[in-house]
């Protein structure tokens, strides 16, 4: 399913930056392009190349559905709060702070960590 999507980038963005966000509201696209989320590898001859070598680089797709907005009401007493500390063998921070927080609902199977 390859395609050329050359010009079809949103404009404004520039050629290097490290995001360039693609949208296609098409019926079934995510069903389709959903599969191709992952590292792959970019090969090109730069403008500059004289003699033709392929330069390889590589460029992460996420491919992620739009979702419609849902409203959510959270009793902060539903909340369990734990945090945890990293050990074993390190530096100064080790067993001594907390660096890693865990968030519960209780009511609701929503974990954040």
């Amino acid at each position: 399913m390859a395609q050329d999507l050359r010009g079809s980038v949103n404009k404004g963005v520039h050629p290097r930056a490290p995001v360039t966000p693609l949208c296609s509201h098409a019926y079934g696209s995510y069903s389709r392009m959903k599969w191709e989320a992952g590292v792959h590898r970019v090969q090109r001859v730069p403008a500059t190349e004289t003699q033709g070598r392929v330069h390889t680089s590589t460029a992460t797709v996420a491919i992620m559905p739009e979702v419609d907005d849902v409203e959510v009401v959270l009793d902060m007493k539903e909340i369990v709060m734990t945090t945890m500390r990293s050990g074993g063998a390190g530096g100064q921070n080790v067993n001594k702070v907390e660096t890693a927080i865990d968030l519960l609902v209780s009511s609701a199977p929503l974990r954040a960590t």
